[in-house]
C-alpha cells in the first residue's frame, strides 16, 4: 500500500477514533453517575445537562463520520491489494460498525435534549439501559487497538514505500543518463569537426612554447577549445548535485550570528571559528559536530552562503583567489548522494565551472574523449587525480576551501572519508569545513583539531526562535492577556527538554501553534507539550494525526462558546461543539 494513500486514509480514520473514545468516556462518567457513584456530583449534573443539550450536534458530527469512512472504504477503498490494504480495509470496516453503532443509540437519546438540569433521571435511566459498565470499557479497548493497528500500517507502508522510491529514482537516473549521452553523442558527430587537443599540465609550462602561438591558432581552435572544455566540465555533472543543499531549511534570522563571534561558553568552550576562517595556522579542518536533528546542516548551509564567511576567508587567502565548494551527504538520496564519486565530482565541477582555465590541467585526458567516452570516464581513482591536480598545481595562485556536511551519512567507510579530507587540509592552500553526528571513528580522527558540540551552543537560538514563533501568534497574544508569563514559561519547558535538538523544537512549536488554532487555553498547551515524547522518531505518530478530512475543516453545526472565567473561545479539538470542561 502507498504511503501517500496510508497517511491521508490513517489521518481521516484517526479523527473519529478521537471522537469515538471521547464519546465513550462521556458514556461512562454518565453511567456511573446513573449507578449513584457520582449522584450528587454537581459536575455530574452541569455534564448531563451539556450532554443533552448538544445530542442532536454531537449526532450530526458522528452521521459524518459514518458518510466519511463508508466514502473512505469504496469497492476497494482506494488502496493496492494486498497485506497493507486488507488490514486497512478491516481496521475502517471496524470503525464504521462502530460508528454505525453509537450513531443508533445516540438517536435514543434526542428525545432527552430539551430537558431541564433537575430532570435528568431519563438520560441516566436511558444511558443505563443502552450500555453494561462492561461493554464501555470494552468498545474503548477496541477502538484502542484499532488506533494501534493504523499506526503499524502506516509505518510498514511508508518503509515500502521508500524502498521503492529509491528503487525508482535509480532506474530513472541510469536512463537519463544513457539518454542524454545519446543526445550529445549525435549532436557532436553532426556539428563539430574534429578539434585539436588541449595542451598538457606540461605542456602549458614549457619554455618551448613560442610567444605568439595562440594568437596564431586563430579564433576557429579557440571557440573549438572551448567546447572541449565544456563538455569535458559537464561530465563531471549529474542532475541531483544540488537536490541536498537546496532542500535543508533556511536557518532562521538571527539564528547562528554567534558563529562569528568571540566564544562566551567558558562552561562549553569551542573552537573560535572566526579566528580559523582567518588564521594561517597548522590545523585547517574544523569539525562542527551534534546530535541528530541539532542543526548542522542547516548551519553549513548558513555559512556556505553567509558574506562573513567569504569575506573571513578572503582575509585568509589575501590577494590570492580564493575558490569555495561545498557538498551535503544524504544518505537518503541517490546512491552518488552519499558516495565519495558524488563528493569529488562536486568539488571538482564547483571550481571548475568559474574559473575553466583549469579545465586543462584538472582534466587533462578528457579532451580526445567523445560524449559516449566520457559518460564512462570518471571512476573513482582518476576523481582523486584529478582531484591532487587541483590542490597541487602551481600554474595559478589560488587557495581552496571546502565545506563538507553530513559525513555519517556517507556509504563507505567512515575513517576513510575522514583521512581523505584530513589530507587534503595538510596543504598550505586548502581548509577543510566538516559536519557530522559525533560517531567515535570520527571523535579519533579529528582528535586536537579546532572543533564545536552545536547542541551546547545553540540555547539562545531555540529561545529566540520559540520566542518569535509564539509571540507571533494572535491567539497567544489574547490568551497571555489573561495568563500572564504562559509564553515565558512554554519556551522555558521548551528549552529545557529540547536538548539542543532544533527539529524537536521546530515539531513540538508546530504542534503548539496547531493547538492555539484549536483554541487551547494555557492548560491544554501545557498537557500537550508535557505529553509530547522526547525522541524525535517518536513524533511520527503526531505527523499523521495532523492530517484533517476535508470537512473537518467546514464550519461545524453548533459554535464555540465562551469560558465565563476568561472570556475565550473553546475548541475541544475534535468538533467545532460546546462541550463541557469536563471533558
Amino acid at each position: 500500500m502507498e504511503a501517500t494513500a496510508a497517511l491521508g486514509i490513517a489521518g481521516n480514520v484517526v479523527q473519529f477514533l478521537e471522537f469515538g473514545q471521547k464519546l465513550c468516556r462521556t458514556f461512562s462518567q454518565i453511567h456511573r453517575s446513573a449507578t449513584g457513584v457520582t449522584e450528587h456530583n454537581n459536575d455530574t449534573e452541569i455534564l448531563i445537562h451539556s450532554f443533552a443539550s448538544n445530542v442532536g450536534v454531537i449526532s450530526g458530527d458522528l452521521a459524518k463520520y459514518c458518510a466519511h469512512l463508508g466514502a473512505t472504504k469504496g469497492p476497494d477503498g482506494g488502496m493496492n491489494s494486498g497485506q497493507g490494504g486488507d488490514q486497512m480495509q478491516a481496521v475502517i470496516r471496524g470503525c464504521g460498525e462502530v460508528a454505525v453503532d453509537l450513531l443508533g443509540r445516540l438517536d435514543k437519546l434526542k428525545s432527552c435534549s430539551g430537558l431541564p438540569v433537575g430532570k435528568r433521571k431519563a438520560i441516566l435511566t436511558t444511558v443505563k439501559a443502552m450500555w453494561k459498565g462492561k461493554e464501555l470499557e470494552d468498545l474503548e479497548l477496541k477502538l484502542s487497538r484499532f488506533r494501534k493497528e493504523l499506526q503499524w500500517i502506516v509505518v510498514v507502508s511508508l518503509r515500502r514505500s521508500l524502498d521503492l522510491l529509491e528503487s525508482r529514482q535509480k532506474d530513472q537516473f541510469e536512463i537519463l543518463q544513457t539518454s542524454m549521452s545519446d543526445i550529445l553523442t549525435r549532436l557532436i558527430q553532426v556539428n563539430m569537426t574534429p578539434l585539436p587537443a588541449w595542451p598538457t599540465a606540461a605542456s602549458l609550462a614549457s619554455p618551448s612554447l613560442q610567444p605568439g602561438v595562440h594568437e596564431r591558432l586563430g579564433n576557429s581552435y579557440a571557440s573549438g577549445l572551448a567546447e572541449v572544455e565544456e563538455l569535458a566540465l559537464k561530465s563531471l555533472a549529474f542532475p541531483v548535485m544540488p537536490h541536498r543543499e537546496t532542500e535543508i531549511a533556511d536557518a532562521e534570522a538571527a539564528t547562528f550570528d554567534w558563529i562569528f563571534a568571540e566564544p562566551q561558553h567558558r562552561d562549553r568552550s569551542w573552537s573560535n571559528f572566526s579566528e580559523w576562517l582567518t588564521g594561517d595556522n597548522s590545523a585547517r579542518l574544523y569539525w562542527i559536530n551534534g546530535k541528530a536533528g541539532s542543526g548542522k546542516s542547516t548551519l553549513m548551509k548558513y555559512l556556505v552562503r553567509h558574506a562573513k564567511t567569504k569575506a573571513a576567508l578572503q582575509a585568509w587567502a589575501g590577494s590570492t583567489k580564493l575558490l569555495l565548494a561545498s557538498f551535503f551527504f544524504w544518505h537518503n538520496g541517490h546512491e552518488i548522494q552519499r558516495s565519495q564519486i558524488g563528493l569529488i565530482r562536486s568539488l571538482l565541477y564547483a571550481c571548475l565551472k568559474n574559473h575553466r582555465e583549469l579545465i586543462p590541467v584538472v582534466l587533462s585526458g578528457t579532451e580526445a574523449l567523445d560524449a559516449n567516452d566520457l559518460s564512462d570516464y570518471w571512476n573513482l581513482p582518476k576523481l582523486r587525480e584529478a582531484l591532487e591536480r587541483l590542490v597541487s598545481q602551481t600554474r595559478f595562485d589560488l587557495k581552496f576551501v571546502f565545506f563538507v556536511d553530513g559525513l555519517d551519512e556517507y556509504a563507505g567507510t567512515h575513517g576513510e572519508i575522514a583521512d581523505i579530507l584530513k589530507r587534503i587540509s595538510l596543504r598550505g592552500n586548502v581548509k577543510v569545513c566538516v559536519s557530522s553526528r559525533p560517531l567515535l571513528v570520527f571523535d579519533h580522527a579529528f582528535d586536537g583539531l579546532p572543533h564545536l558540540v552545536l547542541q551546547n551552543l545553540t540555547f539562545n537560538d531555540i529561545t529566540f526562535y520559540v520566542n518569535n514563533k509564539l509571540g507571533d501568534n494572535e491567539r497567544m497574544k489574547t490568551l497571555e492577556k489573561y495568563e500572564p508569563g504562559l509564553r515565558a514559561s512554554l519556551t522555558d519547558a521548551i528549552v529545557r527538554k529540547a536538548s539542543g535538538v532544533f527539529l524537536w523544537v521546530h515539531l513540538v512549536v508546530k504542534s503548539l501553534l496547531d493547538g492555539l488554532g484549536n483554541y487551547d487555553v494555557g492548560d491544554d498547551l501545557r498537557r500537550r507539550l508535557d505529553d509530547l515524547p522526547e525522541e524525535l522518531e517518536a513524533l511520527y505518530w503526531l505527523m499523521i494525526q495532523k492530517v484533517k478530512p476535508a470537512w473537518y475543516l467546514e464550519e461545524g453545526n453548533g459554535k464555540p462558546q465562551h469560558r465565563s472565567d476568561t472570556g475565550l473561545q473553546v475548541n475541544c479539538g475534535w468538533s467545532m461543539v460546546a462541550w463541557p470542561p469536563a471533558i
